[in-house]
């Protein structure tokens, strides 16, 4: 018997009237979570995919950091804004070259390019 963590619930889908033809696609659905080997494949694939996401942020935040013109940086900070969109937000160390990037713009008098361009919430962008 399969440890309580690993033990599938019987689908709530299943009390409810559906189609007949909805139904085959539903049980193998549930056949398919049951199957050890199918749960562990996606677990790993899901690791893999969130590695390699956290591997390009850290490459693309030490770029951002070695790079001498701000135009280029700010550039490639609003790209990791959208990123941030579908993975949750920016690691903490491109948290802290928007910040400096958005503060210089705002010694230079231009406050709000600098937000826009950094992604962040000065731009009145929902976060």
């Amino acid at each position: 018997r399969p440890p309580a963590a690993l033990r599938v619930q019987p689908s709530p889908l299943r009390m409810m009237p559906w189609p007949s033809m909805f139904l085959l696609p539903l049980r193998r659905a549930d056949a398919r979570r049951k199957n050890r080997t199918s749960v562990k494949r996606a677990t790993d694939c899901l690791r893999r995919t969130l590695l390699t996401v956290y591997s390009v942020i850290n490459t693309v935040s030490d770029l951002v950091e070695a790079v001498e013109d701000e135009n280029v940086a700010a550039v490639v900070v609003e790209s990791l804004g959208v990123l941030e969109i579908l993975f949750f937000g920016y690691s903490n160390a491109m948290k802290r070259v928007a910040r400096k990037i958005r503060q210089q713009r705002r010694r230079e008098g231009d406050g709000d390019a600098g937000a826009a361009a950094s992604g962040g919430r000065d731009a009145g962008g929902a976060a």
